[in-house]
């Protein structure tokens, strides 16, 4: 996995995904804005999420050394092939997750633990977006 810095084209990192992190390539990934301290107060880290050989995994990116950091999400009795994934809106403080046989899960963003998960169809999830009300 390469990451470039789009304003001026330089990598800002690179990580080896297979087979060290995930088991087989990558199927979605999401971009979830900024992590969060304790204090659910913004960092310098950037957070994103990538799907693939039934795992979520979570990524810290430190844009200043360009390290990359992940982190395993607890998906319980979830084991589901990801297709799609977005952060919540505003505090990116879950990350909602479609899958191959139609369930919408949910996943809370600071324990990286399964919250919930809901039956929507029958031929899966293809794309979700996260909305707000305002």
């Amino acid at each position: 996995m390469f990451i470039w810095n789009t304003a001026n084209g330089h990598i800002v990192s690179s990580v080896q995904l297979y087979p060290s992190v995930l088991s087989e390539a990558p199927k979605c990934a999401a971009w979830g804005g900024f992590v969060k301290d304790v204090k659910l107060r913004s960092t310098t880290n950037y957070q994103f999420a990538m799907s693939g050989g039934r795992k979520l995994v979570m990524w810290q990116l430190n844009p200043v050394v360009g390290q990359c950091s992940n982190e395993l999400v607890n998906t319980g009795m979830m084991v589901r092939e990801y297709t799609c994934m977005t952060y919540s809106k505003n505090q990116e403080d879950f990350l909602y997750a479609g899958t191959t046989s139609g369930d919408l899960c949910g996943f809370q963003v600071k324990n990286k633990i399964f919250v919930f998960s809901v039956n929507l169809c029958a031929q899966g999830i293809k794309t979700l977006r996260a909305v707000t009300n305002t």
